[in-house]
């Protein structure tokens, strides 16, 4: 039997969307037959308390292991690789024979760790990237291309490199170039609700429209989505009658507190904002509600995991695009039932009353069958992934 090593910033229960992904890469490996642990190395200094074992994968928890605690990370952050964290990494590679280690990047330090720790061994070693950290907007052009500079040079060690076709351009004439392995995010799965962990019960005299993520670093312009609902509510409202609307934002608000409890005073119960909640619980939200609600980055190739995943539930999508080269909105483009606006759009009567009428339409509507979003999206499936995987081991 093959082994083979995952090396993370955290796992689970961490539901961030990179976690997740390589949760979920190694846990079908896993189902395949090969014999997988997981080493969250805790580099961007969150800290969870994992179990010793989840869906197939054992869990090799750090020495230095702490309470749950969590606060997103920001890709332009530098993360202090310590003496620490190679020893221990170390150890974990000197217990067990492995054939192969995929690095799972964000944050990015994380290959650095690895190569580090790699090195005089033998077995294969695979960075997978599901974020491109040297790209984030808010880092200057000479902060990119030292982030770049450190990649390269770091990688050319990689047997094979697993990126984002969004890295592309990006690696042309690189020395990594002809070692890159490109693949689409692999978010279209069956959503399997578990309803012992439902905490969320929408009312259904409401349409319930949801937001489920964190509003962090700037990337989501939170005042405009709430002025949207706001001028979306107040139409409905003048026709007696109809149905009446609630938002719900699911997940850490971070530091737009402020603005929040602004909107909650003017919304009254037409806005509800909830904690962070498990994936399991997660997966009920978007099953329940009656339009799911994305909004965009303002850079061009950040992860859009989000987006994708909701494109597996059926659901009505209501895009809040940032930019006009959105990420998010070139793979829902694909999507049948969806609505795209433009953040900070000026919000006529005409373009609200629109966006009423498509929230309208959802409620009571039946969601796209699974196996059309399927179709829809192939080359975004696990599978998709796995088998470009396997073909370098």
């Amino acid at each position: 039997m093959k082994h083979i090593l995952f090396v993370t910033d955290t796992y689970y229960p961490d539901s961030s969307a990179t976690t997740t992904l390589g949760r979920r890469t190694a846990e079908t490996l896993a189902q395949l037959g090969y014999s997988v642990d997981v080493y969250p190395a805790e580099i961007s200094g969150n800290h969870f308390t994992y179990p010793d074992e989840y869906n197939g994968v054992k869990i090799i928890k750090p020495e230095a292991g702490a309470e749950m605690n969590y606060t997103p990370v920001n890709p332009s952050e530098t993360h202090l690789i310590t003496e620490r964290h190679l020893s221990e990494l170390k150890k974990v590679l000197d217990a067990t024979d492995y054939d192969y280690v995929f690095s799972v990047a964000l944050a990015f330090e994380v290959n650095f760790l690895a190569h580090q720790a790699l090195k005089g061994r033998k077995c294969k070693w695979f960075p997978m990237s599901y974020d491109p950290y040297a790209f984030n907007p808010h880092i200057t052009e000479e902060q990119k291309q030292e982030y770049i500079r450190r990649e390269v040079e770091t990688l050319q060690d990689a047997t094979k490199i697993f990126f984002l076709t969004e890295f592309g351009e990006d690696y042309v004439g690189s020395p990594i170039e002809d070692k890159i392995v490109y693949f689409n995010l692999p978010c279209i799965r069956p959503i399997d609700p578990d309803r012992t962990k439902r905490v969320i019960e929408f009312d259904d005299s409401y349409i319930n429209c949801v937001f489920l993520g964190d509003f962090y670093f700037g990337n989501e312009n939170t005042d405009f989505i709430f002025r949207l609902f706001e001028k979306v509510e107040g139409l409905l409202s003048k026709d007696e009658g109809r149905a009446k609307i609630r938002f719900y934002t699911i997940g850490s608000v971070c530091d737009y507190w402020e603005t929040v409890n602004l909107w909650q005073k003017k919304l009254g119960d037409g806005y509800i904002c909830h904690e962070r909640i498990s994936q399991e619980e997660a997966h009920n939200a978007m099953l329940d509600c009656d339009v799911l609600v994305s909004m965009g980055h303002d850079s061009a190739n950040m992860c859009p995991s989000k987006a994708i995943d909701f494109a597996s539930s059926g659901k009505p999508i209501l895009h809040i695009q940032k930019i006009e080269n959105c990420c998010a909105k070139k793979y829902l483009e694909r999507y049948p039932n969806k609505y795209f606006i433009y953040q900070n759009e000026d919000l006529t009567d005409e373009r609200v009353r629109e966006i009423a009428q498509f929230i309208l339409n959802a409620k009571g509507k039946s969601t796209i069958p699974f196996d059309t979003v399927r179709k829809l999206y192939s080359d975004f499936t696990m599978e998709s992934l796995i088998e470009k995987i396997l073909k370098e081991f």
